[in-house]
């Protein structure tokens, strides 16, 4: 998977997002910001029209349920996934 990853922010709390954002501003290297969403049926049209390589996602969420109930469990990990079917790890992140 070729770097920067293309990556979606999903939360109901603005503050998650905003201090995810700042955190993930370090890694631009490793990290573009494609879409942000407030609700799981807001992501899940973003995910539908971006298709990114990453997705960061509150753990409460119609998303986080729907993504664990559709994706394989190597896929999937508490609060964020990769599209593919290898885990992708950066020291950092």
């Amino acid at each position: 998977m070729a770097l920067p990853l293309r990556t979606i922010l999903v939360d109901d709390e603005s503050l998650a997002i905003s201090r995810l954002k700042r955190l993930l501003d370090k890694h631009r290297d490793m990290v573009e910001i494609v879409g942000e969403a407030s609700n799981g049926a807001e992501g899940l049209t973003l995910i539908e029209a971006e298709r990114p390589d990453l997705i960061f996602f509150g753990h409460r969420n119609a998303l986080a349920q729907r993504l664990r109930n559709a994706l394989p469990t190597d896929v999937y990990a508490d609060g964020c996934l990769c599209n593919g079917l290898q885990p992708i790890c950066h020291s950092g992140l």
